[in-house]
This record gives C-alpha cells, structure tokens and sequence, in this order.
C-alpha cells in the first residue's frame, strides 16, 4: 500500500528530477509504482527538470555575457541553442538586417562580440 506523498517525498523527487533521473528510476528509488508518481508527483517532476534547467540557462547566459573575458564556448552554445545559429549557416541579427552576417565558428576566444556587432551593416 502507498502512502500520500510528504513533503521530504516531494523534495526528492523535484531534486532527483533536476538532476536528470527518469521517472522509472525515481519511482524505483522512492520505491513506488512509476503510475504513482505520474500521478502523484507529476509537478514535481516537472519543475524539477524546469528549474535544473532555468540554472543552468543562468550559468551559461552569465558566462556567455559577463564583462571581462566572457566564454565565446558558451555563446556560442546560446546562440546555437536558443538563437537560431547553426555552425555552417550565416545569421543575420535582428535589427533589421543591419549587423554583419558572421558564423558562430569566426569568433575566436578573448575576441570582443560587441566589437562583432559594431562591424558593417548587411548589403
């Protein structure tokens, strides 16, 4: 017979969710069946992954922005992700076509992306 979920079941599975684990296998961790837990802790599930990600958003945006010596890994991974860029492919920014098409691939480590955005407008 399973019990109603506590509260130390719920942070369990919202932390074990964050951290990647399937519903199969939390369900076996906690010991219960992996229709309990769809049913019973299918918000914790969810924001589990949903905060693990929105984390490691931050982390990635932070590093990808900061002032001094930002990470062109991670921007590029943004831009990759989140932005549309594609390895091969040119993007054109957003305002109105005016930025310089440049791949992801061109900017080197230590290079400046403002330097990259100030370059000439798109013919």
């Amino acid at each position: 017979m399973e019990t109603e979920p506590t509260r130390k079941s719920r942070n369990q599975v919202r932390m074990l969710a964050s951290y990647g684990f399937s519903p199969k296998e939390i369900a076996r961790l906690l010991g219960i069946a992996v229709r309990t837990l769809e049913h019973q802790y299918a918000s914790e599930v969810e924001l589990g992954r949903l905060m693990a990600t929105a984390k490691c958003a931050a982390t990635i945006y932070r590093a990808a922005t900061r002032r001094v010596n930002p990470s062109v890994s991670a921007a590029k991974f943004w831009l990759m992700t989140q932005g549309g860029w594609a390895s091969q492919h040119r993007y054109i920014g957003v305002k109105e076509r005016a930025l310089q098409a440049a791949t992801v691939d061109e900017v080197k480590d230590g290079e400046s992306w403002d330097a990259l955005l100030e370059s000439k407008p798109v013919q």
